[in-house]
């Protein structure tokens, strides 16, 4: 999967990280998409839509704590959606 992301022009690993941990989390493979999510943020870790995606993947698999704590980095980082979930449950 990863080899058809990489060959789109302009592409960075970044995101090809990032689109598939998307891919992983819609299949339902949280700890799949997790572990994309956590090399998308190792290459920039001012991500802060890797940093929602990884929470919303935590929620899943019940991991509270880490859930919060990763939509309270994306939310600093500028992220309006993960603002808006911190509302909604802090």
């Amino acid at each position: 999967v990863m080899t058809l992301f990489t060959l789109r022009p302009g592409l960075t690993m970044r995101d090809t990280c990032h689109l598939r941990g998307y891919a992983q989390a819609a299949l339902k493979k949280f700890r799949n998409a997790i572990r994309d999510f956590d090399h998308a943020i190792k290459l920039n870790p001012d991500y802060e839509y890797a940093f929602y995606m990884r929470g919303m993947c935590k929620t899943h698999l019940e991991d509270n704590a880490g859930a919060v704590a990763d939509l309270k980095k994306s939310a600093s980082l500028g992220c309006d959606e993960a603002k808006e979930i911190l509302n909604q449950i802090v």
